[in-house]
């Protein structure tokens, strides 16, 4: 399995520093062996050297007080002289529990011997004398002094043996001991110049990467979307920097797409910036305008080009200005109608103004055409010579001209609260159902029918009903002619 950059460099940190630990731990324990080998041997070099030296000085004592007895002029064997030779026996026994070499065994087993034949010609002459005499005394003197002597000097002897011995080996076990600390201190020293040098490499490389994702993000930051880190790397640093290659991406994505929809909008969208200079123009506004290039409007005062320089509609918003209608310039002199909408906004820390506008000549010409038909329709509304009603299919008004309110007696505004089975007499008011179904089937009707005036009397009429849409819901217009003149001519005939 491949091993990332970064896991490998804290697998090696990990090792060196393992490797420092295990070095300090042996060597602590090494030196720490060391100084207590040193310790033990110099205790028992010490013991022995002791033991000895004890040997000698009762040995030495034992022969002090019998000259000390002798000087008196007689020698008397009492306890105090079998308790020097007791002691002798202990000092020997413990010497015999030490760690002692062959030749050192040897030599306490000589004195073991010489203690028990000093204490043998102790029992023998008390046995055999009692306290001894002048004539036995200078024997016994000689057998015990030669005793006594023998083991005095081979008691000093080993001592002094044990003695050299301690200093040889407490000088060479020190000298041991600064060896190992010299060798210690130049082993620390080397695995921390070699754990220094690979702090520097790796710290080194390290530094250069994350240099490398520093350099790619400033380079985003300054707008150059085109730049890309492309690490190497499969660690954490190398997957940042993939993950700023894959979120620059994306930027450009949408980027691209935000420019795209701009392009494509049927809406006409400019910036403009705070010296009045056009910073952006889609190609909705640049076919409005009648441009083939966005050269021929970007760079350009905004006032002269798109409006009339002092004309401006918008000056400063503070907040957004939607939907007002204003006119718009195009370079060849001409003008459309636009509905404009201006909104205050922040790119790259620098305020601009966003205008989107879509182009409502047609729609204006329109509405000019539709002004003049009605005015062209109220005229023929009012003046006709017939009475004009206008009703939804239920029967109510909607509209009534000036001879029909004047033929019923009521004015416009009662006559809109009222329906046409309100003004037709009841004979006629029962056939208005079956008439606006015949309506609502045919599409038009003609019947004749009675009103009935505001005073009460009756007006014979001929109606001419057609369906049409009156302000987006179904109706019908009715021309109401006055035909009680004929009714009656005819009657007359």
């Amino acid at each position: 399995m491949k091993l990332s950059f970064l896991r490998a460099k804290q697998l090696g940190i990990g090792i060196l520093l393992g490797i420092i630990l295990a070095y300090a731990l042996v060597s602590v324990l090494a030196l720490q062996s060391t100084t207590t080998a040193l310790g033990l041997y110099h205790a028992d070099l010490h013991m022995k050297k002791d033991g000895f030296t004890n040997v000698a000085f009762l040995n030495a004592m034992f022969l002090a007080e019998f000259n000390r007895r002798h000087g008196g002029g007689g020698f008397a064997v009492s306890e105090p002289m079998l308790e020097y030779a007791n002691n002798i026996s202990e000092a020997i026994d413990e010497l015999g529990r030490l760690a002692l070499s062959e030749d050192e065994q040897r030599s306490v087993e000589s004195l073991r011997d010489e203690e028990r034949k000093l204490r043998t010609i102790v029992y023998t002459h008390q046995a055999s004398f009692g306290d001894p005499c002048a004539e036995n005394l200078p024997q016994l003197h000689e057998q015990i002094d030669q005793l006594v002597q023998l083991s005095v000097n081979r008691a000093l002897a080993k001592s002094n043996e044990a003695g050299a011995s301690l200093d040889g080996h407490a000088a060479g076990m020190t000298e041991s001991a600064e060896r190992t600390t010299r060798l210690l201190a130049i082993g620390a020293a080397c695995i921390l110049a070699a754990g220094l040098m690979v702090g520097v490499f790796l710290t080194r490389a390290l530094g250069n990467h994350i240099a490398g994702i520093l350099r790619g993000t400033r380079q985003l930051a300054e707008g150059n979307l085109d730049y890309r880190i492309r690490s190497s790397h499969t660690d954490a640093m190398g997957q940042l920097a993939d993950q700023i290659d894959r979120m620059a991406d994306r930027i450009q994505d949408a980027r691209a797409s935000t420019e795209t929809i701009l392009a494509n909008l049927p809406v006409g969208v400019t910036l403009i910036g705070p010296d009045r200079k056009i910073r952006y123009v889609n190609g909705a506004a640049m076919e409005m305008l009648r441009v083939d290039s966005e050269a021929d409007l970007i760079g350009r005062d905004c006032h002269g080009v798109i409006c009339e320089t002092g004309c401006c509609s918008v000056l400063d918003p503070d907040e957004a200005v939607l939907g007002f209608e204003a006119e718009a310039l195009r370079p060849d002199g001409s003008r459309i109608s636009i509905l404009k909408s201006v909104t205050p906004l922040e790119v790259n820390g620098e305020a601009l103004l966003m205008e989107s506008f879509i182009d409502i000549t047609e729609r204006k010409r329109a509405e000019a055409v539709r002004r003049e038909s009605e005015v062209r329709f109220e005229t023929l509304f009012e003046n006709a010579g017939d009475g004009i009603a206008i009703v939804d299919l239920e029967g109510e008004f909607l509209a009534a001209n000036r001879v029909m309110c004047d033929r019923l007696g009521y004015s416009r505004d009662e006559l809109m609260e009222m329906s046409a089975g309100d003004i037709s007499a009841p004979e006629a008011a029962a056939m208005l159902p079956e008439r606006i179904a015949k309506l609502r089937e045919m599409g038009s009707v003609v019947y004749e029918s009675t009103h009935v005036h505001k005073d009460g009397h009756t007006i014979a009429v001929e109606i001419s009903a057609r369906q049409l849409d009156f302000s987006g819901r179904p109706a019908a217009m009715c021309i109401v002619r006055d035909i009680t003149e004929r009714k009656r001519a005819e009657e007359e005939s």
